[in-house]
């Protein structure tokens, strides 16, 4: 029974918009997307990468595959027609099929539209968002393996993304395990690779330890000119995700993981969690993670914690979600308005340690 009503907890709420019109341009590592699955749970339990990436749109049709160089041109003139406007780049949490994802990649979409159609600024067109698909299976163990095995192919996005369009005209939103991802791509990014910050990076709910997160912490200060971290003290998820590398409750292998290991060394006690937590069918490659001199002692302390968050807030913008009591849901209005719009909707206040207390201030 605890083992299930765990899972149940890891698992994010499920999105609820439908598509909302406008170009959701999706890239996806895995090798069984179900496109046009009417569930957004379906295909939970297994997945595997491909060899190369799925490129995508989702509209009204459903989901249609693109070549990359279709991709890559929807893109541009997109921008050409849009004046300009921002990329917003998402990059999901732990446990969603691609399905859930999409869902959620079109409710921030459809957020971020209504607050830029608000915002003072006169650029035409709307910011196009980017939905970037990891293998990310119902198992929490599993999903942690995946995260790390997708590093290296989310660096070389990236490195690709920013040559592209510059790092400044890019926004990154990462939400729960999502967060590891963009974080290690931070802290390994050469002088040479970006030559100027991102417009802006969005943790939502970060499922990442404290001691990983101060390691990494100047390397995403330097490279976004504005942070945000959203936390809260009643996030079951991340509750969870704590109590389970505090106590290394056995059924969830996933206790012991992420651990601060030297980049591209792997113990055998990594390929054996990997090894046993994955699927028959899947390929599991080395989970590669940056380097780190933190102690083992506190990965219980998770980010998404305003316990934890608060001791960031002098220095960074920390907000602590829980009076919106969403769980672990995503805060789509509060992200699409903090990013482009007056915040008139929200009732703010800062605390003594500098983190701005959340209320929905309207209905």
């Amino acid at each position: 029974m605890l083992p299930a009503l765990v899972l149940l907890l890891l698992i994010a709420p499920l999105a609820r918009a439908e598509f909302v019109g406008g170009p959701l341009l999706f890239v996806s590592e895995r090798g069984d997307l179900h496109l046009r699955a009417s569930k957004a749970h379906s295909n939970f339990f297994k997945g595997t990468a491909a060899d190369s990436y799925k490129y995508g749109e989702r509209s009204h049709d459903g989901d249609v595959l693109l070549s990359a160089e279709t991709f890559y041109k929807m893109i541009e003139d997109d921008r050409q027609s849009g004046g300009h406007a921002p990329i917003i780049l998402f990059v999901h949490g732990c446990c969603v099929s691609f399905g859930e994802q999409i869902l959620q990649a079109n409710d921030l979409k459809k957020a971020i539209d209504t607050a830029y159609a608000r915002s003072p600024s006169q650029h035409p067109g709307r910011p196009l968002l980017i939905d970037y698909d990891w293998v990310a299976p119902l198992s929490y163990a599993s999903s942690v393996v995946h995260c790390y095995s997708a590093q290296d192919r989310f660096n070389s996005f990236m490195q690709d993304f920013v040559a592209r369009y510059g790092a400044s005209n890019i926004i990154i939103v990462a939400h729960s395990l999502g967060s590891l991802m963009v974080q290690n791509y931070a802290n390994q990014i050469k002088d040479n690779q970006l030559t100027e910050p991102f417009r802006t990076i969005v943790f939502s709910r970060s499922d990442v330890d404290s001691a990983s997160f101060s390691a990494c912490l100047p390397a995403l200060k330097a490279h976004s000119k504005r942070f945000l971290v959203l936390s809260a003290s009643n996030d079951p998820n991340i509750l969870c995700s704590s109590l389970l590398r505090q106590f290394g409750v056995k059924f969830a292998r996933a206790a012991k993981l992420p651990l601060p290991i030297n980049k591209n060394k792997v113990t055998a006690h990594d390929h054996q969690l990997a090894s046993e937590d994955a699927d028959d069918n899947d390929a599991v490659e080395a989970p590669v993670v940056t380097e780190s001199d933190t102690s083992t002692k506190h990965l219980d302390r998770r980010l998404g914690q305003v316990k934890v968050a608060r001791k960031f807030g002098s220095s960074l913008e920390v907000y602590d979600m829980s009076g919106l009591r969403m769980g672990h849901g995503i805060p789509y209005q509060f992200i699409g308005d903090a990013l482009f719009a007056h915040m008139e909707d929200f009732d703010l206040k800062k605390d003594d340690f500098g983190v701005v207390i959340v209320h929905k201030a309207r209905p």
